[in-house]
């Protein structure tokens, strides 16, 4: 398993609401954040995710987008969202991002990711 140094999950959920999940290796900590029109609050992270979350959360720097997906949505408690944008950074530098449709079941690579692909072929 690689080191998860940064790591942020914003899912859209269907009452337009956003939660926006975060990971800091420096803290150790993770909050989850309700973003509203109202504005934002810090929640329970027992309200989103599963207990012990990045300690069961198995990713590694080799693995597809698909499986990071699977990997992540095993660890959270909920099913009502839409949209889901994330960003994985690693020690080493590596880094995943992505954007999961759950309504077509897509997977969107960031922009950026596209373009350094098309360099290397």
């Amino acid at each position: 398993m690689d080191h998860i140094e940064e790591l942020t999950l914003e899912f859209v959920r269907d009452d337009d609401t956003t939660v926006i999940v975060e990971y800091k290796s420096d803290d150790q900590e993770i909050t989850v954040v309700n973003k509203t029109e109202e504005g934002k609050e810090e929640v329970s992270t027992q309200s989103f995710i599963r207990e012990n979350f990045i300690e069961n959360l198995v990713l590694s720097t080799d693995m597809t987008e698909k499986k990071v997906l699977n990997a992540l949505l095993n660890q959270i408690d909920s099913t009502e969202f839409s949209d889901l944008e994330v960003q994985v950074s690693f020690l080493d530098g590596t880094e995943i991002e992505f954007k999961y449709d759950v309504v077509s079941d897509q997977i969107e690579m960031d922009e950026d990711e596209e373009e350094d692909d098309e360099d290397e072929i």
